[in-house]
């Protein structure tokens, strides 16, 4: 998100013409190029907003924006606030948000993989990712995949509490042995090693947010920790389909820095 993501050099890279690329990009996402590349720099820096303490002139130049002015104008298009007053009130330490509104987290950090993962992407609500995942599943069955190694899990890019639900992207993913070629849609991904703040959710996934929120907040109270942009990961432990909704366990996974300023990179 923060090279030159131009047309004429992204359609160069899917090696078609870029009036091609522009035509089949903006039929796959419903956004053009440059639409969709300024929407999520926005919706970065609304996260970053909610989750550091950086200055808003700091946010607004890693989005791309040369001066504050510019920056509050189109953050106020996209959500209706200035950039001040939505860290004042969506900040994960709001007033609005009190602390009693959210159970003490058990959280841990952990470092977590290499993991090689095949994948299918899903845009659209989170609650809906169901489908996508029995799809993969039928896949990776008819491939004999399945096996000991088999772990369903989800990769989140988007937070819900910024990107409409229109919007929302999500991997439905299970961990495979070895290196592997994908089909179509459904794409092999290797994760790299990482560090993680891990916290497990016992209940049904639309609790999901309220255990972010928790987690989130357990790595802001620590000095030594910053929050990556590194999408999250979340293990489902058992399976809806098998188990009551009160006894789902999740696995969510924030990707944290040790050190301020350290750059993991980011990985899609």
């Amino acid at each position: 998100m923060d090279d030159d993501l131009s047309l004429p050099d992204l359609a160069e890279v899917a090696c078609f013409s870029p009036f091609h690329f522009h035509r089949v990009f903006q039929a796959l996402t419903g956004e053009g190029v440059a639409e969709h590349v300024r929407r999520l720099r926005l919706e970065r820096a609304a996260v970053r907003l909610r989750s550091t303490s950086r200055s808003i002139l700091e946010i607004a130049l890693e989005a791309g924006y040369e001066a504050h002015e510019s920056f509050t104008r189109a953050f106020e298009a996209a959500f209706h606030t200035s950039p001040s007053h939505y860290r004042v009130e969506r900040s994960f330490f709001a007033a609005s948000i009190a602390v009693a509104d959210l159970p003490e987290t058990p959280a841990r950090l952990e470092r977590i993989g290499p993991l090689t993962v095949i994948r299918l992407r899903h845009v659209g609500p989170y609650g809906d990712v169901g489908q996508t995942f029995e799809r993969l599943s039928a896949w990776v069955g008819a491939h004999g995949l399945f096996g000991p190694w088999t772990q369903g899990l989800g990769i989140s890019y988007d937070d819900p509490e910024v990107t409409p639900s229109e919007h929302l992207r999500y991997d439905a993913a299970f961990t495979v042995p070895r290196a592997m070629p994908g089909e179509g849609e459904i794409q092999a991904l290797e994760l790299p090693a990482r560090d993680y703040a891990t916290a497990i959710h016992t209940g049904p996934y639309a609790g999901l947010g309220v255990a972010y929120a928790g987690l989130m907040r357990w790595c802001l109270r620590r000095t030594d920790l910053d929050v990556s942009d590194t999408p999250a990961l979340e293990f489902y432990l058992n399976q809806a389909g098998h188990t009551a909704p009160e006894s789902l366990r999740t696995k969510i996974c924030l990707a944290v820095c040790r050190a301020k300023n350290e750059n993991l990179g980011v990985w899609e």
